[in-house]
């Protein structure tokens, strides 16, 4: 499975670009930046579904219903290195990872950067929802992890594109 998200996101950054670049060469560049953000988003959720929600095939589901609704409870759990030093760090990383295109596809798409915030952490939250729905488990700290691992991206990506491609305003 952690080998299946990487591939998803090289295919849609590469894709996505070639698209946009052969589609509309003479389109405004803001319509540019709006549909590559829009191919991240989409694809972003393809891969969080993938990852998180759709079946026992991707995470050995099927364990039951369970929320843990302790912050900082299985990060620390992690941090100490339980279940295993690998698992822990595949889940660490591929949880702060798991929301970044979905984060670069907003900020490029032109939400401002407090509704990117409030737009990743309700999608964490709703995640979450659904894998209990799901008959998965549901843990507050990979909201935690989502929320701020799309954050910071989306931070950065909207610093580097206001450099790249300041809006017509002045104001981002």
């Amino acid at each position: 499975m952690w080998l299946f998200v990487p591939l998803l996101v090289l295919v849609t950054i590469t894709t996505g670009g070639a698209i946009a670049a052969a589609a509309f060469r003479n389109a405004p560049r803001e319509t540019l930046w709006r549909l590559a953000g829009l191919g991240f988003v989409v694809n972003g959720l393809v891969i969080i579904y993938a990852a998180t929600v759709s079946g026992s095939s991707f995470r050995g589901g099927g364990y039951g219903t369970r929320f843990q609704l302790v912050p900082l409870k299985t990060i620390r759990q992690y941090l100490s290195g339980e279940p295993s030093r690998g698992t822990a760090m595949r889940n660490l990383l591929g949880n702060v990872a798991l929301f970044v295109p979905v984060a670069v596809g907003l900020v490029l798409a032109g939400v401002r950067l407090r509704w990117c915030a409030a737009a990743l952490v309700a999608l964490g939250v709703g995640v979450e929802v659904l894998q209990g729905l799901a008959h998965r488990s549901g843990d507050v700290d990979d909201v935690l992890l989502n929320g701020l691992g799309g954050i910071a991206v989306a931070a950065v990506v909207s610093g580097l594109k206001s450099r790249i491609a300041p809006s017509p305003s002045g104001s981002d």
